[in-house]
């Protein structure tokens, strides 16, 4: 059984379609049971069908919801002279943007569609001297069927082997290499994961780790902090521009903290 706070934090479309189904099959068995013979069937198809447009019309609000939470978060960064972000809604419109262009030419090709493709709409642009793409990805931990998630991505450049941060409860069950950076009240919350125990030393100092606390998640995937760049995924296409006007004061507090240490360079130099 769920409880009714584990179920709100569960994405809006994920809810949506919980809610829709769950009604549409109480209506169908009610139907079936209450009506006789042929018109019992008749109306359970009519109860089938109308679940079928539920789901379509979820589907749709879900969608806009998700199209206006990514033109807020444009409009806030704008008007907030945190930076400068697009709306970006066509392969056309991609093309042309001045950070998918310099990505491009950074990253090959096949870097690129992973650490910034996904589909459309999405939002790109400079924040806090860092380059960033908010956007659902193609696809992530297909063993998971994780169906949408949403990419928050800061990048830089840097020769980083990279490590993940992981919610003490979501540590992958085949996880070695944990690396104690001797701090209780980060240790008792999350684990990180890493090849390089000294780059984590390096990278996760003081502000580093308070930025992680203070963020409370990990997403649904950890942390990443790559060579590229930092990556966060939420559960779900997100529904409001809090949902990553949040994470990202915390996560340009770890891109900054592998520029400083290792000397990486911001991909708009």
């Amino acid at each position: 059984m769920v409880s009714p706070r584990r179920f709100l934090a569960l994405p809006l479309a994920t809810r949506l379609n919980v809610v829709v189904s769950t009604v549409g099959l109480l209506l169908t068995l009610a139907l079936l049971g209450f009506l006789p013979g042929v018109w019992g069937g008749r109306s359970a198809v009519a109860g089938l069908v109308l679940t079928g447009l539920g789901l379509a019309a979820a589907s749709f609000y879900s969608q806009k919801r998700y199209h206006d939470a990514l033109m807020r978060v444009v409009e806030e960064v704008v008007r907030g002279g945190k930076g400068a972000a697009e709306f970006i809604v066509s392969p056309g419109a991609e093309q042309d943007n001045f950070t998918c262009t310099r990505l491009r030419r950074w990253m090959q090709s096949d870097l690129y569609v992973w650490k910034v493709g996904g589909r459309y709409p999405f939002a790109v642009g400079q924040i806090g001297g860092f380059a960033f793409s908010l956007r659902a990805p193609y696809a992530v931990q297909f063993e998971r069927w994780l169906k949408d998630t949403t990419r928050i991505a800061l990048y830089y450049d840097s020769s980083l082997r990279g490590f993940t941060i992981y919610r003490q409860d979501m540590v992958p069950a085949k996880a070695t290499r944990l690396v104690s950076l001797d701090d209780p009240g980060f240790d008792e919350a999350f684990a990180v994961v890493s090849r390089s125990p000294d780059e984590v030393y390096g990278v996760m100092d003081e502000a580093a780790r308070g930025a992680v606390i203070r963020l409370g998640d990990t997403g649904v995937s950890g942390i990443e902090v790559t060579r590229w760049g930092v990556f966060y995924h939420i559960d779900g296409k997100i529904s409001r521009p809090g949902q990553a006007l949040e994470a990202l004061p915390h996560l340009q507090v770890l891109a900054r903290s592998v520029e400083t240490v290792l000397e990486g360079r911001h991909i708009l130099q």
